[in-house]
């Protein structure tokens, strides 16, 4: 079996788990170690995103290899600075009141170089937050396959 990467948000190790069948079709999990973990087994801060991957076949070995390539692709290559165009974007961003690293969907607007978001388009993202933009990659819809 491939080598699992860790966690693409925390990079704590990966779990996958026993195959489960249900009718006719063989499920296979890889998920964050956090997923599933209670709060004495995380022994500290939790994954915010906690990403699991699910997939289906009627073959095991086909359900054990699509998991694994799912789990194991990561999207393109994060960013700093600002970006070039507008649009929607994944954020990596540091909450300067609790210091932590969060992840969020934004808009850039280049017009007058801000972060804003769906619900309040109309002010500065990271000064009402009080966050820091650390990184960013633009936003990619899931798609199966």
């Amino acid at each position: 079996m491939d080598k699992l990467k860790p966690c693409p948000f925390c990079g704590k190790e990966a779990i996958n788990y026993s195959p489960r069948q249900s009718g006719g079709l063989y499920e296979c999990e890889i998920s964050c170690r956090d997923r599933y973990a209670t709060f004495d087994e995380i022994k500290g801060k939790r994954c915010l995103v906690s990403p699991s991957v699910i997939r289906y076949s009627d073959n095991l070995r086909e359900a054990k290899e699509k998991v694994i390539k799912a789990w194991n692709t990561r999207p393109n290559p994060w960013h700093t600075g600002q970006p070039t165009e507008d649009g929607l974007y994944r954020v990596l961003w540091l909450d300067t009141d609790e210091d932590i690293k969060r992840y969020s969907d934004l808009f850039w607007n280049s017009g007058n170089d801000t972060w804003y978001d769906e619900v309040t388009p109309d002010c500065n993202w990271g000064d009402e937050w009080h966050a820091e933009v650390i990184a960013w990659m633009p936003f990619e819809p899931y798609k199966e396959g």
